[in-house]
C-alpha cells in the first residue's frame, strides 16, 4: 500500500510566538529568502500608471479617492515591507498579525472604513493541490493584496485594466476587489475538476479491479476535498456579509456581481459535498468487491473440501491395519478402491455443478 506521507496534509502548526501581546508583527510562516516585491497600479477611466517598490511617502499619496490604486504585495515573509505598507494606509496591528499569520483562517473584517478579506488561493495543476493565504484590504479608492509568495492567478485582471477591457475602469475599488476574489474562485473550478477526474477513475478501479492502493488514494483525495472546503466555505460566508451590505463598503451597484460570486462559491461547494459522496461509494464498493472475492475463493474451497471429504473416509477406512478385513486379499481390490473413489468424486461435482455451487 503506498505511503501516506504522499498526500496533502493540512496539519495544524502552532505559531512560534508565544507568549507576546496581541498584535506582534512577526512572520511565523515558513522560512522564505525571496524578495518581498510591491507592485502598484493606479488607474481610472483616461489612463494607467504603474510603479514598482514605491517609498512610503509615495504609498501614502495612494489614499486620495481620486483613482483606483492595487498595492500588490508579493510575499509577507519581510516584515519591514509590510509594516511599511500598514503604516502608511493606518492599518491595525491585528490585521498585520494576521497577514503576517499564513495559517489565518479565511474570514472578513473591518475597522473603521477599511475592510480585510483573508482566503485561501488553491494551485491544483500538478497532482497534489497546495494552498496560499491572501490577505485583501479594501478602503476608499484602493485595494491592497497581500500574498504568500510570488505567482497568481491575477495576470487576467492587470490585462483588463491596463487594455481597459470590461467595466473594471470604470468602477471603483470595491469592484476591482470583486475581480480579485472572482479570478482566485475560478482558480477552484480547475481543482474540483481534476478531483472529479480522479474521483471517475477510482469508481473505475473500484469496480473493475482489486486496486490494494485504492484506499490510499481515496484519504488523498478525501484530504484535498477537505482543502478545498475549508477554503471555499469560510470564502463565501464573507462574500456573503458583502453581498448583504453588512460593511458598508461595497456599493449598490456591486453587489450583484457579489451575488454572482455567491452562486460560483455555491458550486464549488455542491461539487466538494457531490465528491465526497461518490469517495465514500468508491470505498465501499472497494470493500463490497473485496469481499464478494474473498467469498469466492472461500466457497471453492468448501466445495472442494466437501468432495474429498468422503474420499479421505474411503481411504482411511482401507487403510485401517488389520488382519482380517473384507476385501484384504481380493485381487482388485486395489481397482475397486480407485474406482469407487473416483465415482463419489465425479457424481459430488456433478451435483453440485447441478446445484449451481460451482
Amino acid at each position: 500500500m503506498a505511503r501516506r506521507r504522499n498526500r496533502p496534509r493540512g496539519r495544524f502548526e502552532r505559531p512560534s510566538k508565544a507568549g507576546l501581546p496581541p498584535g506582534s508583527a512577526v512572520y511565523v510562516g515558513p522560512e522564505r529568502t525571496s524578495r518581498v516585491h510591491v507592485h502598484v497600479i493606479d488607474y481610472d477611466k483616461d489612463g494607467v500608471r504603474e510603479f514598482d517598490d514605491p517609498s512610503p511617502d509615495k504609498l501614502q499619496s495612494y489614499r486620495s479617492p481620486r483613482s483606483v490604486t492595487w498595492i500588490d504585495v508579493d510575499g509577507v515573509h519581510d516584515v519591514a515591507v509590510v509594516l511599511a505598507v500598514a503604516e502608511a494606509f493606518g492599518l491595525h496591528a491585528l490585521w498585520v498579525e494576521d497577514i503576517l499569520n499564513p495559517q489565518t483562517r479565511p474570514k472578513v473584517d473591518q475597522q473603521g472604513e477599511l475592510m480585510l478579506l483573508i482566503l485561501r488561493s488553491l494551485h491544483g495543476a500538478t497532482d497534489v493541490t497546495t494552498s496560499e493565504q491572501i490577505a485583501l484590504v479594501l478602503g476608499d479608492g484602493f485595494v491592497i493584496s497581500f500574498q504568500e509568495r510570488p505567482g497568481d492567478e491575477w495576470n487576467a485582471v492587470r490585462a483588463r485594466i491596463r487594455d481597459a477591457s470590461g467595466r473594471i475602469r470604470g468602477m471603483g475599488a470595491d469592484f476591482l476587489l470583486h475581480a480579485l476574489v472572482d479570478v482566485t474562485v475560478d482558480a477552484y473550478f480547475g481543482v474540483v475538476q481534476r478531483v472529479e477526474e480522479q474521483v471517475d477513475t477510482l469508481e473505475d478501479q473500484a469496480l473493475e479491479t482489486l486496486d490494494r492502493n485504492l484506499p490510499s488514494k481515496v484519504l488523498a483525495l478525501k484530504s484535498e476535498i477537505a482543502m478545498l472546503r475549508a477554503a471555499a466555505w469560510p470564502v463565501r460566508e464573507a462574500v456573503g456579509v458583502l453581498m448583504r451590505g453588512q460593511l458598508g463598503c461595497v456599493r449598490a451597484e456591486t453587489v450583484p456581481f457579489f451575488r454572482d460570486l455567491d452562486d460560483h462559491l455555491a458550486q464549488v461547494l455542491d461539487a466538494v459535498e457531490a465528491d465526497r459522496e461518490r469517495l465514500l461509494s468508491a470505498i465501499e464498493l472497494h470493500l463490497a468487491m473485496t469481499n464478494q472475492q474473498l467469498n469466492e475463493v472461500i466457497r471453492v474451497l468448501t466445495v472442494v473440501s466437501t468432495i474429498f471429504l468422503p474420499l479421505m473416509f474411503l481411504s482411511s477406512l482401507w487403510g485401517m491395519n488389520f488382519k482380517h478385513m473384507p476385501e484384504l486379499e481380493w485381487t482388485y481390490g486395489y481397482e475397486a478402491a480407485l474406482g469407487l473413489m473416483a465415482s463419489v468424486g465425479v457424481g459430488m461435482y456433478v451435483w453440485f455443478r447441478r446445484q449451481r455451487l460451482l
